[in-house]
């Protein structure tokens, strides 16, 4: 019996590798959609008016991260999802009917700190799919993940002070 291998030279691998990664990086841009959304939401709910600028700061970040993530996407000629797709959409609904129930600022903190670990653990993924990023991505994926653990910072901060 005979098997049959199949072999691919190093540039049809790296190539290959390109196309999965601007997928997942469509992916990631989609859950930068429904961070945007997430926040935007939360911080429609919010009593207190420095929280409230807290949350315009985070939101200014998840949009710069937008930005980004859609010119590494352009970068590789493809077409940026403007969408979230069927799944974001139900995230979407599904947040802001858990939003309704939300009377404190304190359980609005705990909802978004929740919000950025799930974006954060997202690129942890990402970055342990992928051993070797290119150097645009590595540097959006390291800035994203500061401006995460900064934010989580601020917000943990709040919601010491709110025990």
């Amino acid at each position: 019996m005979y098997q049959l291998f199949i072999y691919h030279t190093k540039y049809e691998v790296i190539a290959m590798d390109k196309q999965h990664q601007t997928e997942e990086l469509k992916q990631l841009l989609r859950g930068t959609y429904i961070g945007i959304s997430v926040f935007e939401n939360l911080k429609e709910h919010l009593k207190s008016k420095e929280l409230k600028e807290v949350f315009a700061q985070i939101l200014d970040n998840f949009k710069t991260h937008e930005r980004a993530l859609a010119a590494l996407v352009i970068a590789q000629h493809e077409e940026v999802p403007r969408e979230l797709g069927m799944q974001g959409k139900l995230s979407q609904l599904m947040q802001a009917i858990k939003s309704m129930t939300l009377t404190s600022d304190k359980e609005i903190l705990s909802e978004a700190l929740k919000a950025l670990k799930m974006a954060d653990d997202e690129l942890k993924e990402f970055t342990e799919r992928h051993y070797t990023l290119r150097e645009d991505v590595e540097k959006t994926v390291r800035i994203m993940q500061d401006d995460y653990a900064g934010s989580y910072h601020m917000l943990h901060k709040f919601s010491i002070e709110f025990r």
